[in-house]
């Protein structure tokens, strides 16, 4: 990622396409009429009846709804979820959630308890992914906004939005571009590159696990909003580059909440803010024990920021202040600074031996490297080796479907193995082994690593639904029942 400059009004990027979301991310958009048509598709694919949810004349409350057809714009569509007390008589604070993959309804299956707790209209994007460009997602947004303005009962005043790895960055353009953001919480990835300035600030909560390929982007991109004064928020959760759990998310919607009770228009609910001050208490007092430095750090900055002006935060400033002068916080940020330098040498050194090196030098390079994992105990250094997978688990996913796309089933297979080598765990790894098998006119192994796929959490029901190379069998049953078992109908 590009170093953001110092200087605000000089904070100029150009669009790009993001590319670099999780393994999968490269996959063409199913429109939502497509999703919505009857049991049989333009594919060939029998989907499962269902009503669609315009049809019921309102939304249900208390669930998610799925494949709400956006009127102005019906190839595209959103998942929604309205707590169970919703009335259009009052205004709701709604957050806009964009996912890598399109898919609206993961983050709304995942947060709905948070949003139902807080009181928080949810509408997740099904249309939105990586590898689309700027002038398509921007009016999608706008045709998203249009939308749900005319349809539910919308707080102007508390619009957030929220993404995870491109998405987060679709999220915070949504800030720049359209502007008048309460807040915006951004997972897994940082800024986009823009062709515009950020002539205001905005309210912004990062996440990222200690194990995500993008850590080192998202710990620069907190040094420098650091240095440039922008309000801004760093929460770190044990994990790789994924969803945060809801017990970490909930800190976004905390951070949120507080916020609107701070600055006016959220009713103050004492009982709220007391609660989530001793649950943050309580976090405190437990990192100061472990003695995880970076990690209370940050803790302190998060309390002293949300609890401004809600309660007295003097003492965890002064315990701030002293914290960072201590030699040993300087040790550890040192420490961490350089894991990062060698990491990224280390992340250049394994692109090019992808291309390099022999499937038996991979063999035994990732059988070193697990090893070395395994006997580590330095955190730091544990957790670097770690990203370093993730980031090869990406380079393999993108170099296997760039050799499937270009016929070069050699080459794919190459790259595929590497896949499975770093990341063994992952589905993407065995859908892309299904399109491989599928191209050798294998069916009987297509099928099968598909329902692997499956098995292991590939739910991207658009993509199987359309992926070309699969058109051998999807006239077959078993074809059939793995694609209705991830159906969102």
């Amino acid at each position: 990622m590009r170093h953001i400059s110092p200087k605000l009004s000089c904070l100029y990027f150009v669009l790009f396409l993001i590319s670099c979301g999780e393994p999968g991310a490269k996959h063409s958009p199913a429109t939502a009429d497509e999703v919505l048509k009857g049991p049989k598709d333009s594919y060939g694919n029998s989907i499962p009846n269902h009503k669609p949810v315009e049809e019921t004349k309102e939304f249900q409350t208390g669930k998610v709804n799925y494949g709400i057809s956006i009127k102005s714009a019906p190839a595209q569509s959103y998942a929604l979820y309205l707590p169970s007390y919703y009335t259009s008589v009052r205004k709701w604070p709604v957050i806009y959630i964009f996912d890598s993959h399109a898919r609206g309804r993961l983050p709304l299956e995942r947060y709905q308890g948070l949003a139902e707790t807080y009181g928080y209209v949810l509408v997740g994007s099904n249309y939105s992914k990586n590898g689309m460009d700027w002038e398509t997602t921007l009016n999608h947004i706008d045709a998203l906004l249009a939308d749900t303005y005319k349809r539910l009962s919308i707080a102007a005043d508390r619009i957030y939005a929220m993404g995870f790895s491109g998405g987060a960055r679709v999220a915070v353009s949504m800030a720049i571009y359209k502007g008048n953001l309460a807040g915006v919480t951004g997972c897994a990835a940082g800024f986009p590159q823009l062709d515009k300035p950020i002539n205001e600030m905005f309210p912004y909560m990062a996440f990222s696990g200690n194990r995500d390929f993008n850590f080192p982007e998202m710990i620069r991109l907190d040094e420098e909003l650091d240095k440039m004064g922008f309000p801004h928020l760093l929460a770190v959760f044990d994990g790789k580059h994924e969803w945060p759990d809801v017990q970490t998310m909930q800190k976004a919607f905390s951070w949120m909440e507080l916020s609107a009770i701070r600055t006016g228009p959220a009713e103050r609910r004492d009982s709220l803010i007391d609660n989530l001050y001793v649950k943050d208490i309580q976090q405190m007092q437990q990192l100061e024990k472990n003695g995880r430095m970076l990690e209370l750090d940050r803790h302190y900055k998060m309390m002293a920021a949300i609890y401004e002006n809600l309660k007295d935060v003097s003492d965890i400033l002064e315990k701030q202040n002293v914290l960072e002068k201590g030699e040993s916080f300087k040790k550890e940020v040192k420490a961490q600074a350089e894991t990062l330098l060698k990491e990224a040498k280390i992340d250049n050194s394994y692109a090019q031996a992808m291309v390099q090196k022999d499937l038996d030098w991979w063999v035994q390079e990732v059988g070193r490297v697990t090893k070395f994992i395994e006997a580590e105990k330095d955190p730091l250094k544990k957790n670097s080796f770690q990203r370093v997978f993730g980031y090869l688990s990406l380079m393999a996913y993108l170099q296997t479907e760039a050799a499937l796309n270009q016929g070069n089933l050699a080459l794919a297979k190459k790259f595929l193995t590497i896949f499975q080598l770093v990341d063994a765990d992952n589905p993407d790894q065995y859908f892309l082994s299904a399109v491989w098998h599928a191209k050798m006119k294998d069916d009987k192994n297509a099928l099968t690593d598909l329902s692997k796929a499956v098995k292991m959490g590939f739910d991207d029901f658009d993509r199987l639904r359309t992926e070309p190379s699969l058109s051998s069998i999807r006239a077959k049953l078993e074809y059939q029942d793995i694609l209705n078992s991830i159906s969102p109908f």
